[in-house]
C-alpha cells in the first residue's frame, strides 16, 4: 500500500515498464516489421516478423482489456457490498459500469448522494470524480 494521498489529479497510475517501455518496443517492432515487409520481396522471414509484431500488439491490447474487465467486475461486487452495508440496499441497476467505477473513490458519507445524483443527472465517470470532496484512495487498480 502506498501512503501518499490520492485525489482526482493523481489517481491515474502509469507503470513505466508496461505502458511506456513495453508498448514502445512493440510499436518499434511493428514499424520495423512493416518496413521489412514493404522494403523488398516478401520472404517468409519478413512475413513472420510482421506477423509476430501484429501478434504482440494484439497481446498488449487484450491482456490489458482482460485485466481491466476483471477489475471492473471486482469493483462492482465490492461497491455493491459497500452500498448494501451503507444503505441496506444493493446498487441501483441504473448505475453504469463507469459510474460505479468512479463511485469507488467517494467516501462513505458521499456515496449514496453521489450515486443518486449520478443516476438523476446521467453523470460521466469524470464528472463523478470531480464532485468527490472526500477522496477514498484505490491503489490496487493499474
Amino acid at each position: 500500500m502506498k501512503s501518499q494521498e490520492q485525489n482526482y489529479d493523481v489517481h491515474r497510475r502509469l507503470v513505466i515498464g508496461f505502458h511506456i517501455v513495453t508498448l514502445g518496443l512493440i510499436v518499434f517492432s511493428l514499424v520495423l516489421g512493416v518496413i521489412e515487409l514493404i522494403s523488398g520481396k516478401p520472404i517468409p522471414a519478413r512475413i513472420l516478423e510482421f506477423t509476430m509484431s501484429v501478434v504482440l500488439v494484439l497481446l498488449f491490447v487484450y491482456i490489458r482489456s482482460f485485466a481491466t474487465s476483471n477489475q471492473d467486475r471486482i469493483i462492482r461486487c465490492e461497491e455493491n457490498f459497500r452500498c448494501y452495508r451503507l444503505t441496506g440496499k444493493e446498487l441501483d441497476p441504473r448505475l453504469t459500469r463507469d459510474q460505479v467505477i468512479a463511485l469507488r473513490f467517494a467516501s462513505d458519507k458521499e456515496f449514496e448522494d453521489l450515486a443518486k445524483k449520478a443516476i438523476q443527472e446521467n453523470l460521466t465517470q469524470d464528472q463523478i470524480k470531480r464532485l468527490i470532496k472526500d477522496w477514498r484512495p484505490d491503489f490496487h487498480r493499474v
